[in-house]
């Protein structure tokens, strides 16, 4: 791993920082690594951590590293979409420190949950961004 990835991952997971990254300079390792620090069982889950506006595929294709190594499945990122969850649902499985802490959502589900205070915003250490999500800012 380059020690600019390194350094990239510790601060992220250390540090409370920002990070762009351009294409190519290691986005999908780097929000693999971190990802996979965040699902750890013996990870502070009660902090929540959130990829915005992933594709399906690059959802998908996460979980599927991640289950393929030593994490409890309990802990695995839960994709949480309007059409298979709704506000009601969205707030008892982000208060449920007990299933994970980690979730694929859009920013408008983010944003929502945010704006009708459904969400403590105090209990959001991570946002991971995909390049997608720019538009919708």
């Amino acid at each position: 791993m380059s020690n600019y990835v390194n350094n990239i991952l510790s601060n992220v997971i250390n540090n409370q920082a920002l990070t762009v990254l351009g294409s190519g300079m290691g986005y999908d390792y780097l929000i693999t690594k971190v990802l996979t620090h965040f699902c750890r069982r013996t990870h502070d889950h009660s902090k929540l951590f959130f990829v915005l506006n992933g594709t399906n595929d690059f959802d998908k294709y996460q979980t599927l590293l991640l289950s393929e190594g030593d994490l409890d499945p309990v802990f695995l990122p839960q994709l949480l979409l309007s059409e298979t969850c709704n506000t009601s649902e969205r707030m008892k499985i982000f208060s449920d420190e007990r299933k994970g802490n980690v979730f694929f959502v859009s920013s408008r589900i983010l944003i929502q949950d945010l704006l009708r205070q459904n969400l403590n915003l105090q209990r959001v250490r991570f946002l991971g961004i995909s390049t997608s999500c720019l538009t919708s800012f």
